[in-house]
């Protein structure tokens, strides 16, 4: 099934529309010179969605799979590594690298307002 776009939207906006992974930040917005801006992050899953995938977890719900709370928004190359050297991106590194970005992001914005 895939998460939705109203917590694809969500994930976004709590890591500020910048890549998880640490040192990245990358930027995950493209402005277009034709047409409309558009996204370019990636809505990663922490526990995979399906069985096939890394970290999946039988005992979770589809629902649970795909709420924000499973996911972390990364680029394209850090989500790519994260699921081809699974071994080194086990499920409670994800949570805490998602968990430290996320407050960096609400951090910085209250400062600013």
């Amino acid at each position: 099934m895939g998460a939705s776009y109203p917590t694809k939207l969500m994930l976004a906006l709590r890591s500020g529309g910048t890549c998880a992974f640490p040192k990245c930040g990358k930027h995950l917005t493209y402005s277009a010179t034709v047409g409309e801006d558009t996204s370019v992050g990636e809505a990663a899953h922490i526990c995979g969605e399906k069985p096939s995938a890394p970290r999946y977890d039988a005992t979770m719900t589809s629902d649970q799979r795909d709420s924000v709370h499973n996911l972390i928004y990364l680029c394209t190359d850090h989500h790519t590594i994260i699921d081809k050297v699974e071994a080194d991106w086990p499920t409670s590194a994800l949570l805490s690298l998602k968990a430290q970005h996320e407050k960096q992001v609400r951090d910085v914005m209250e400062e600013l307002f």
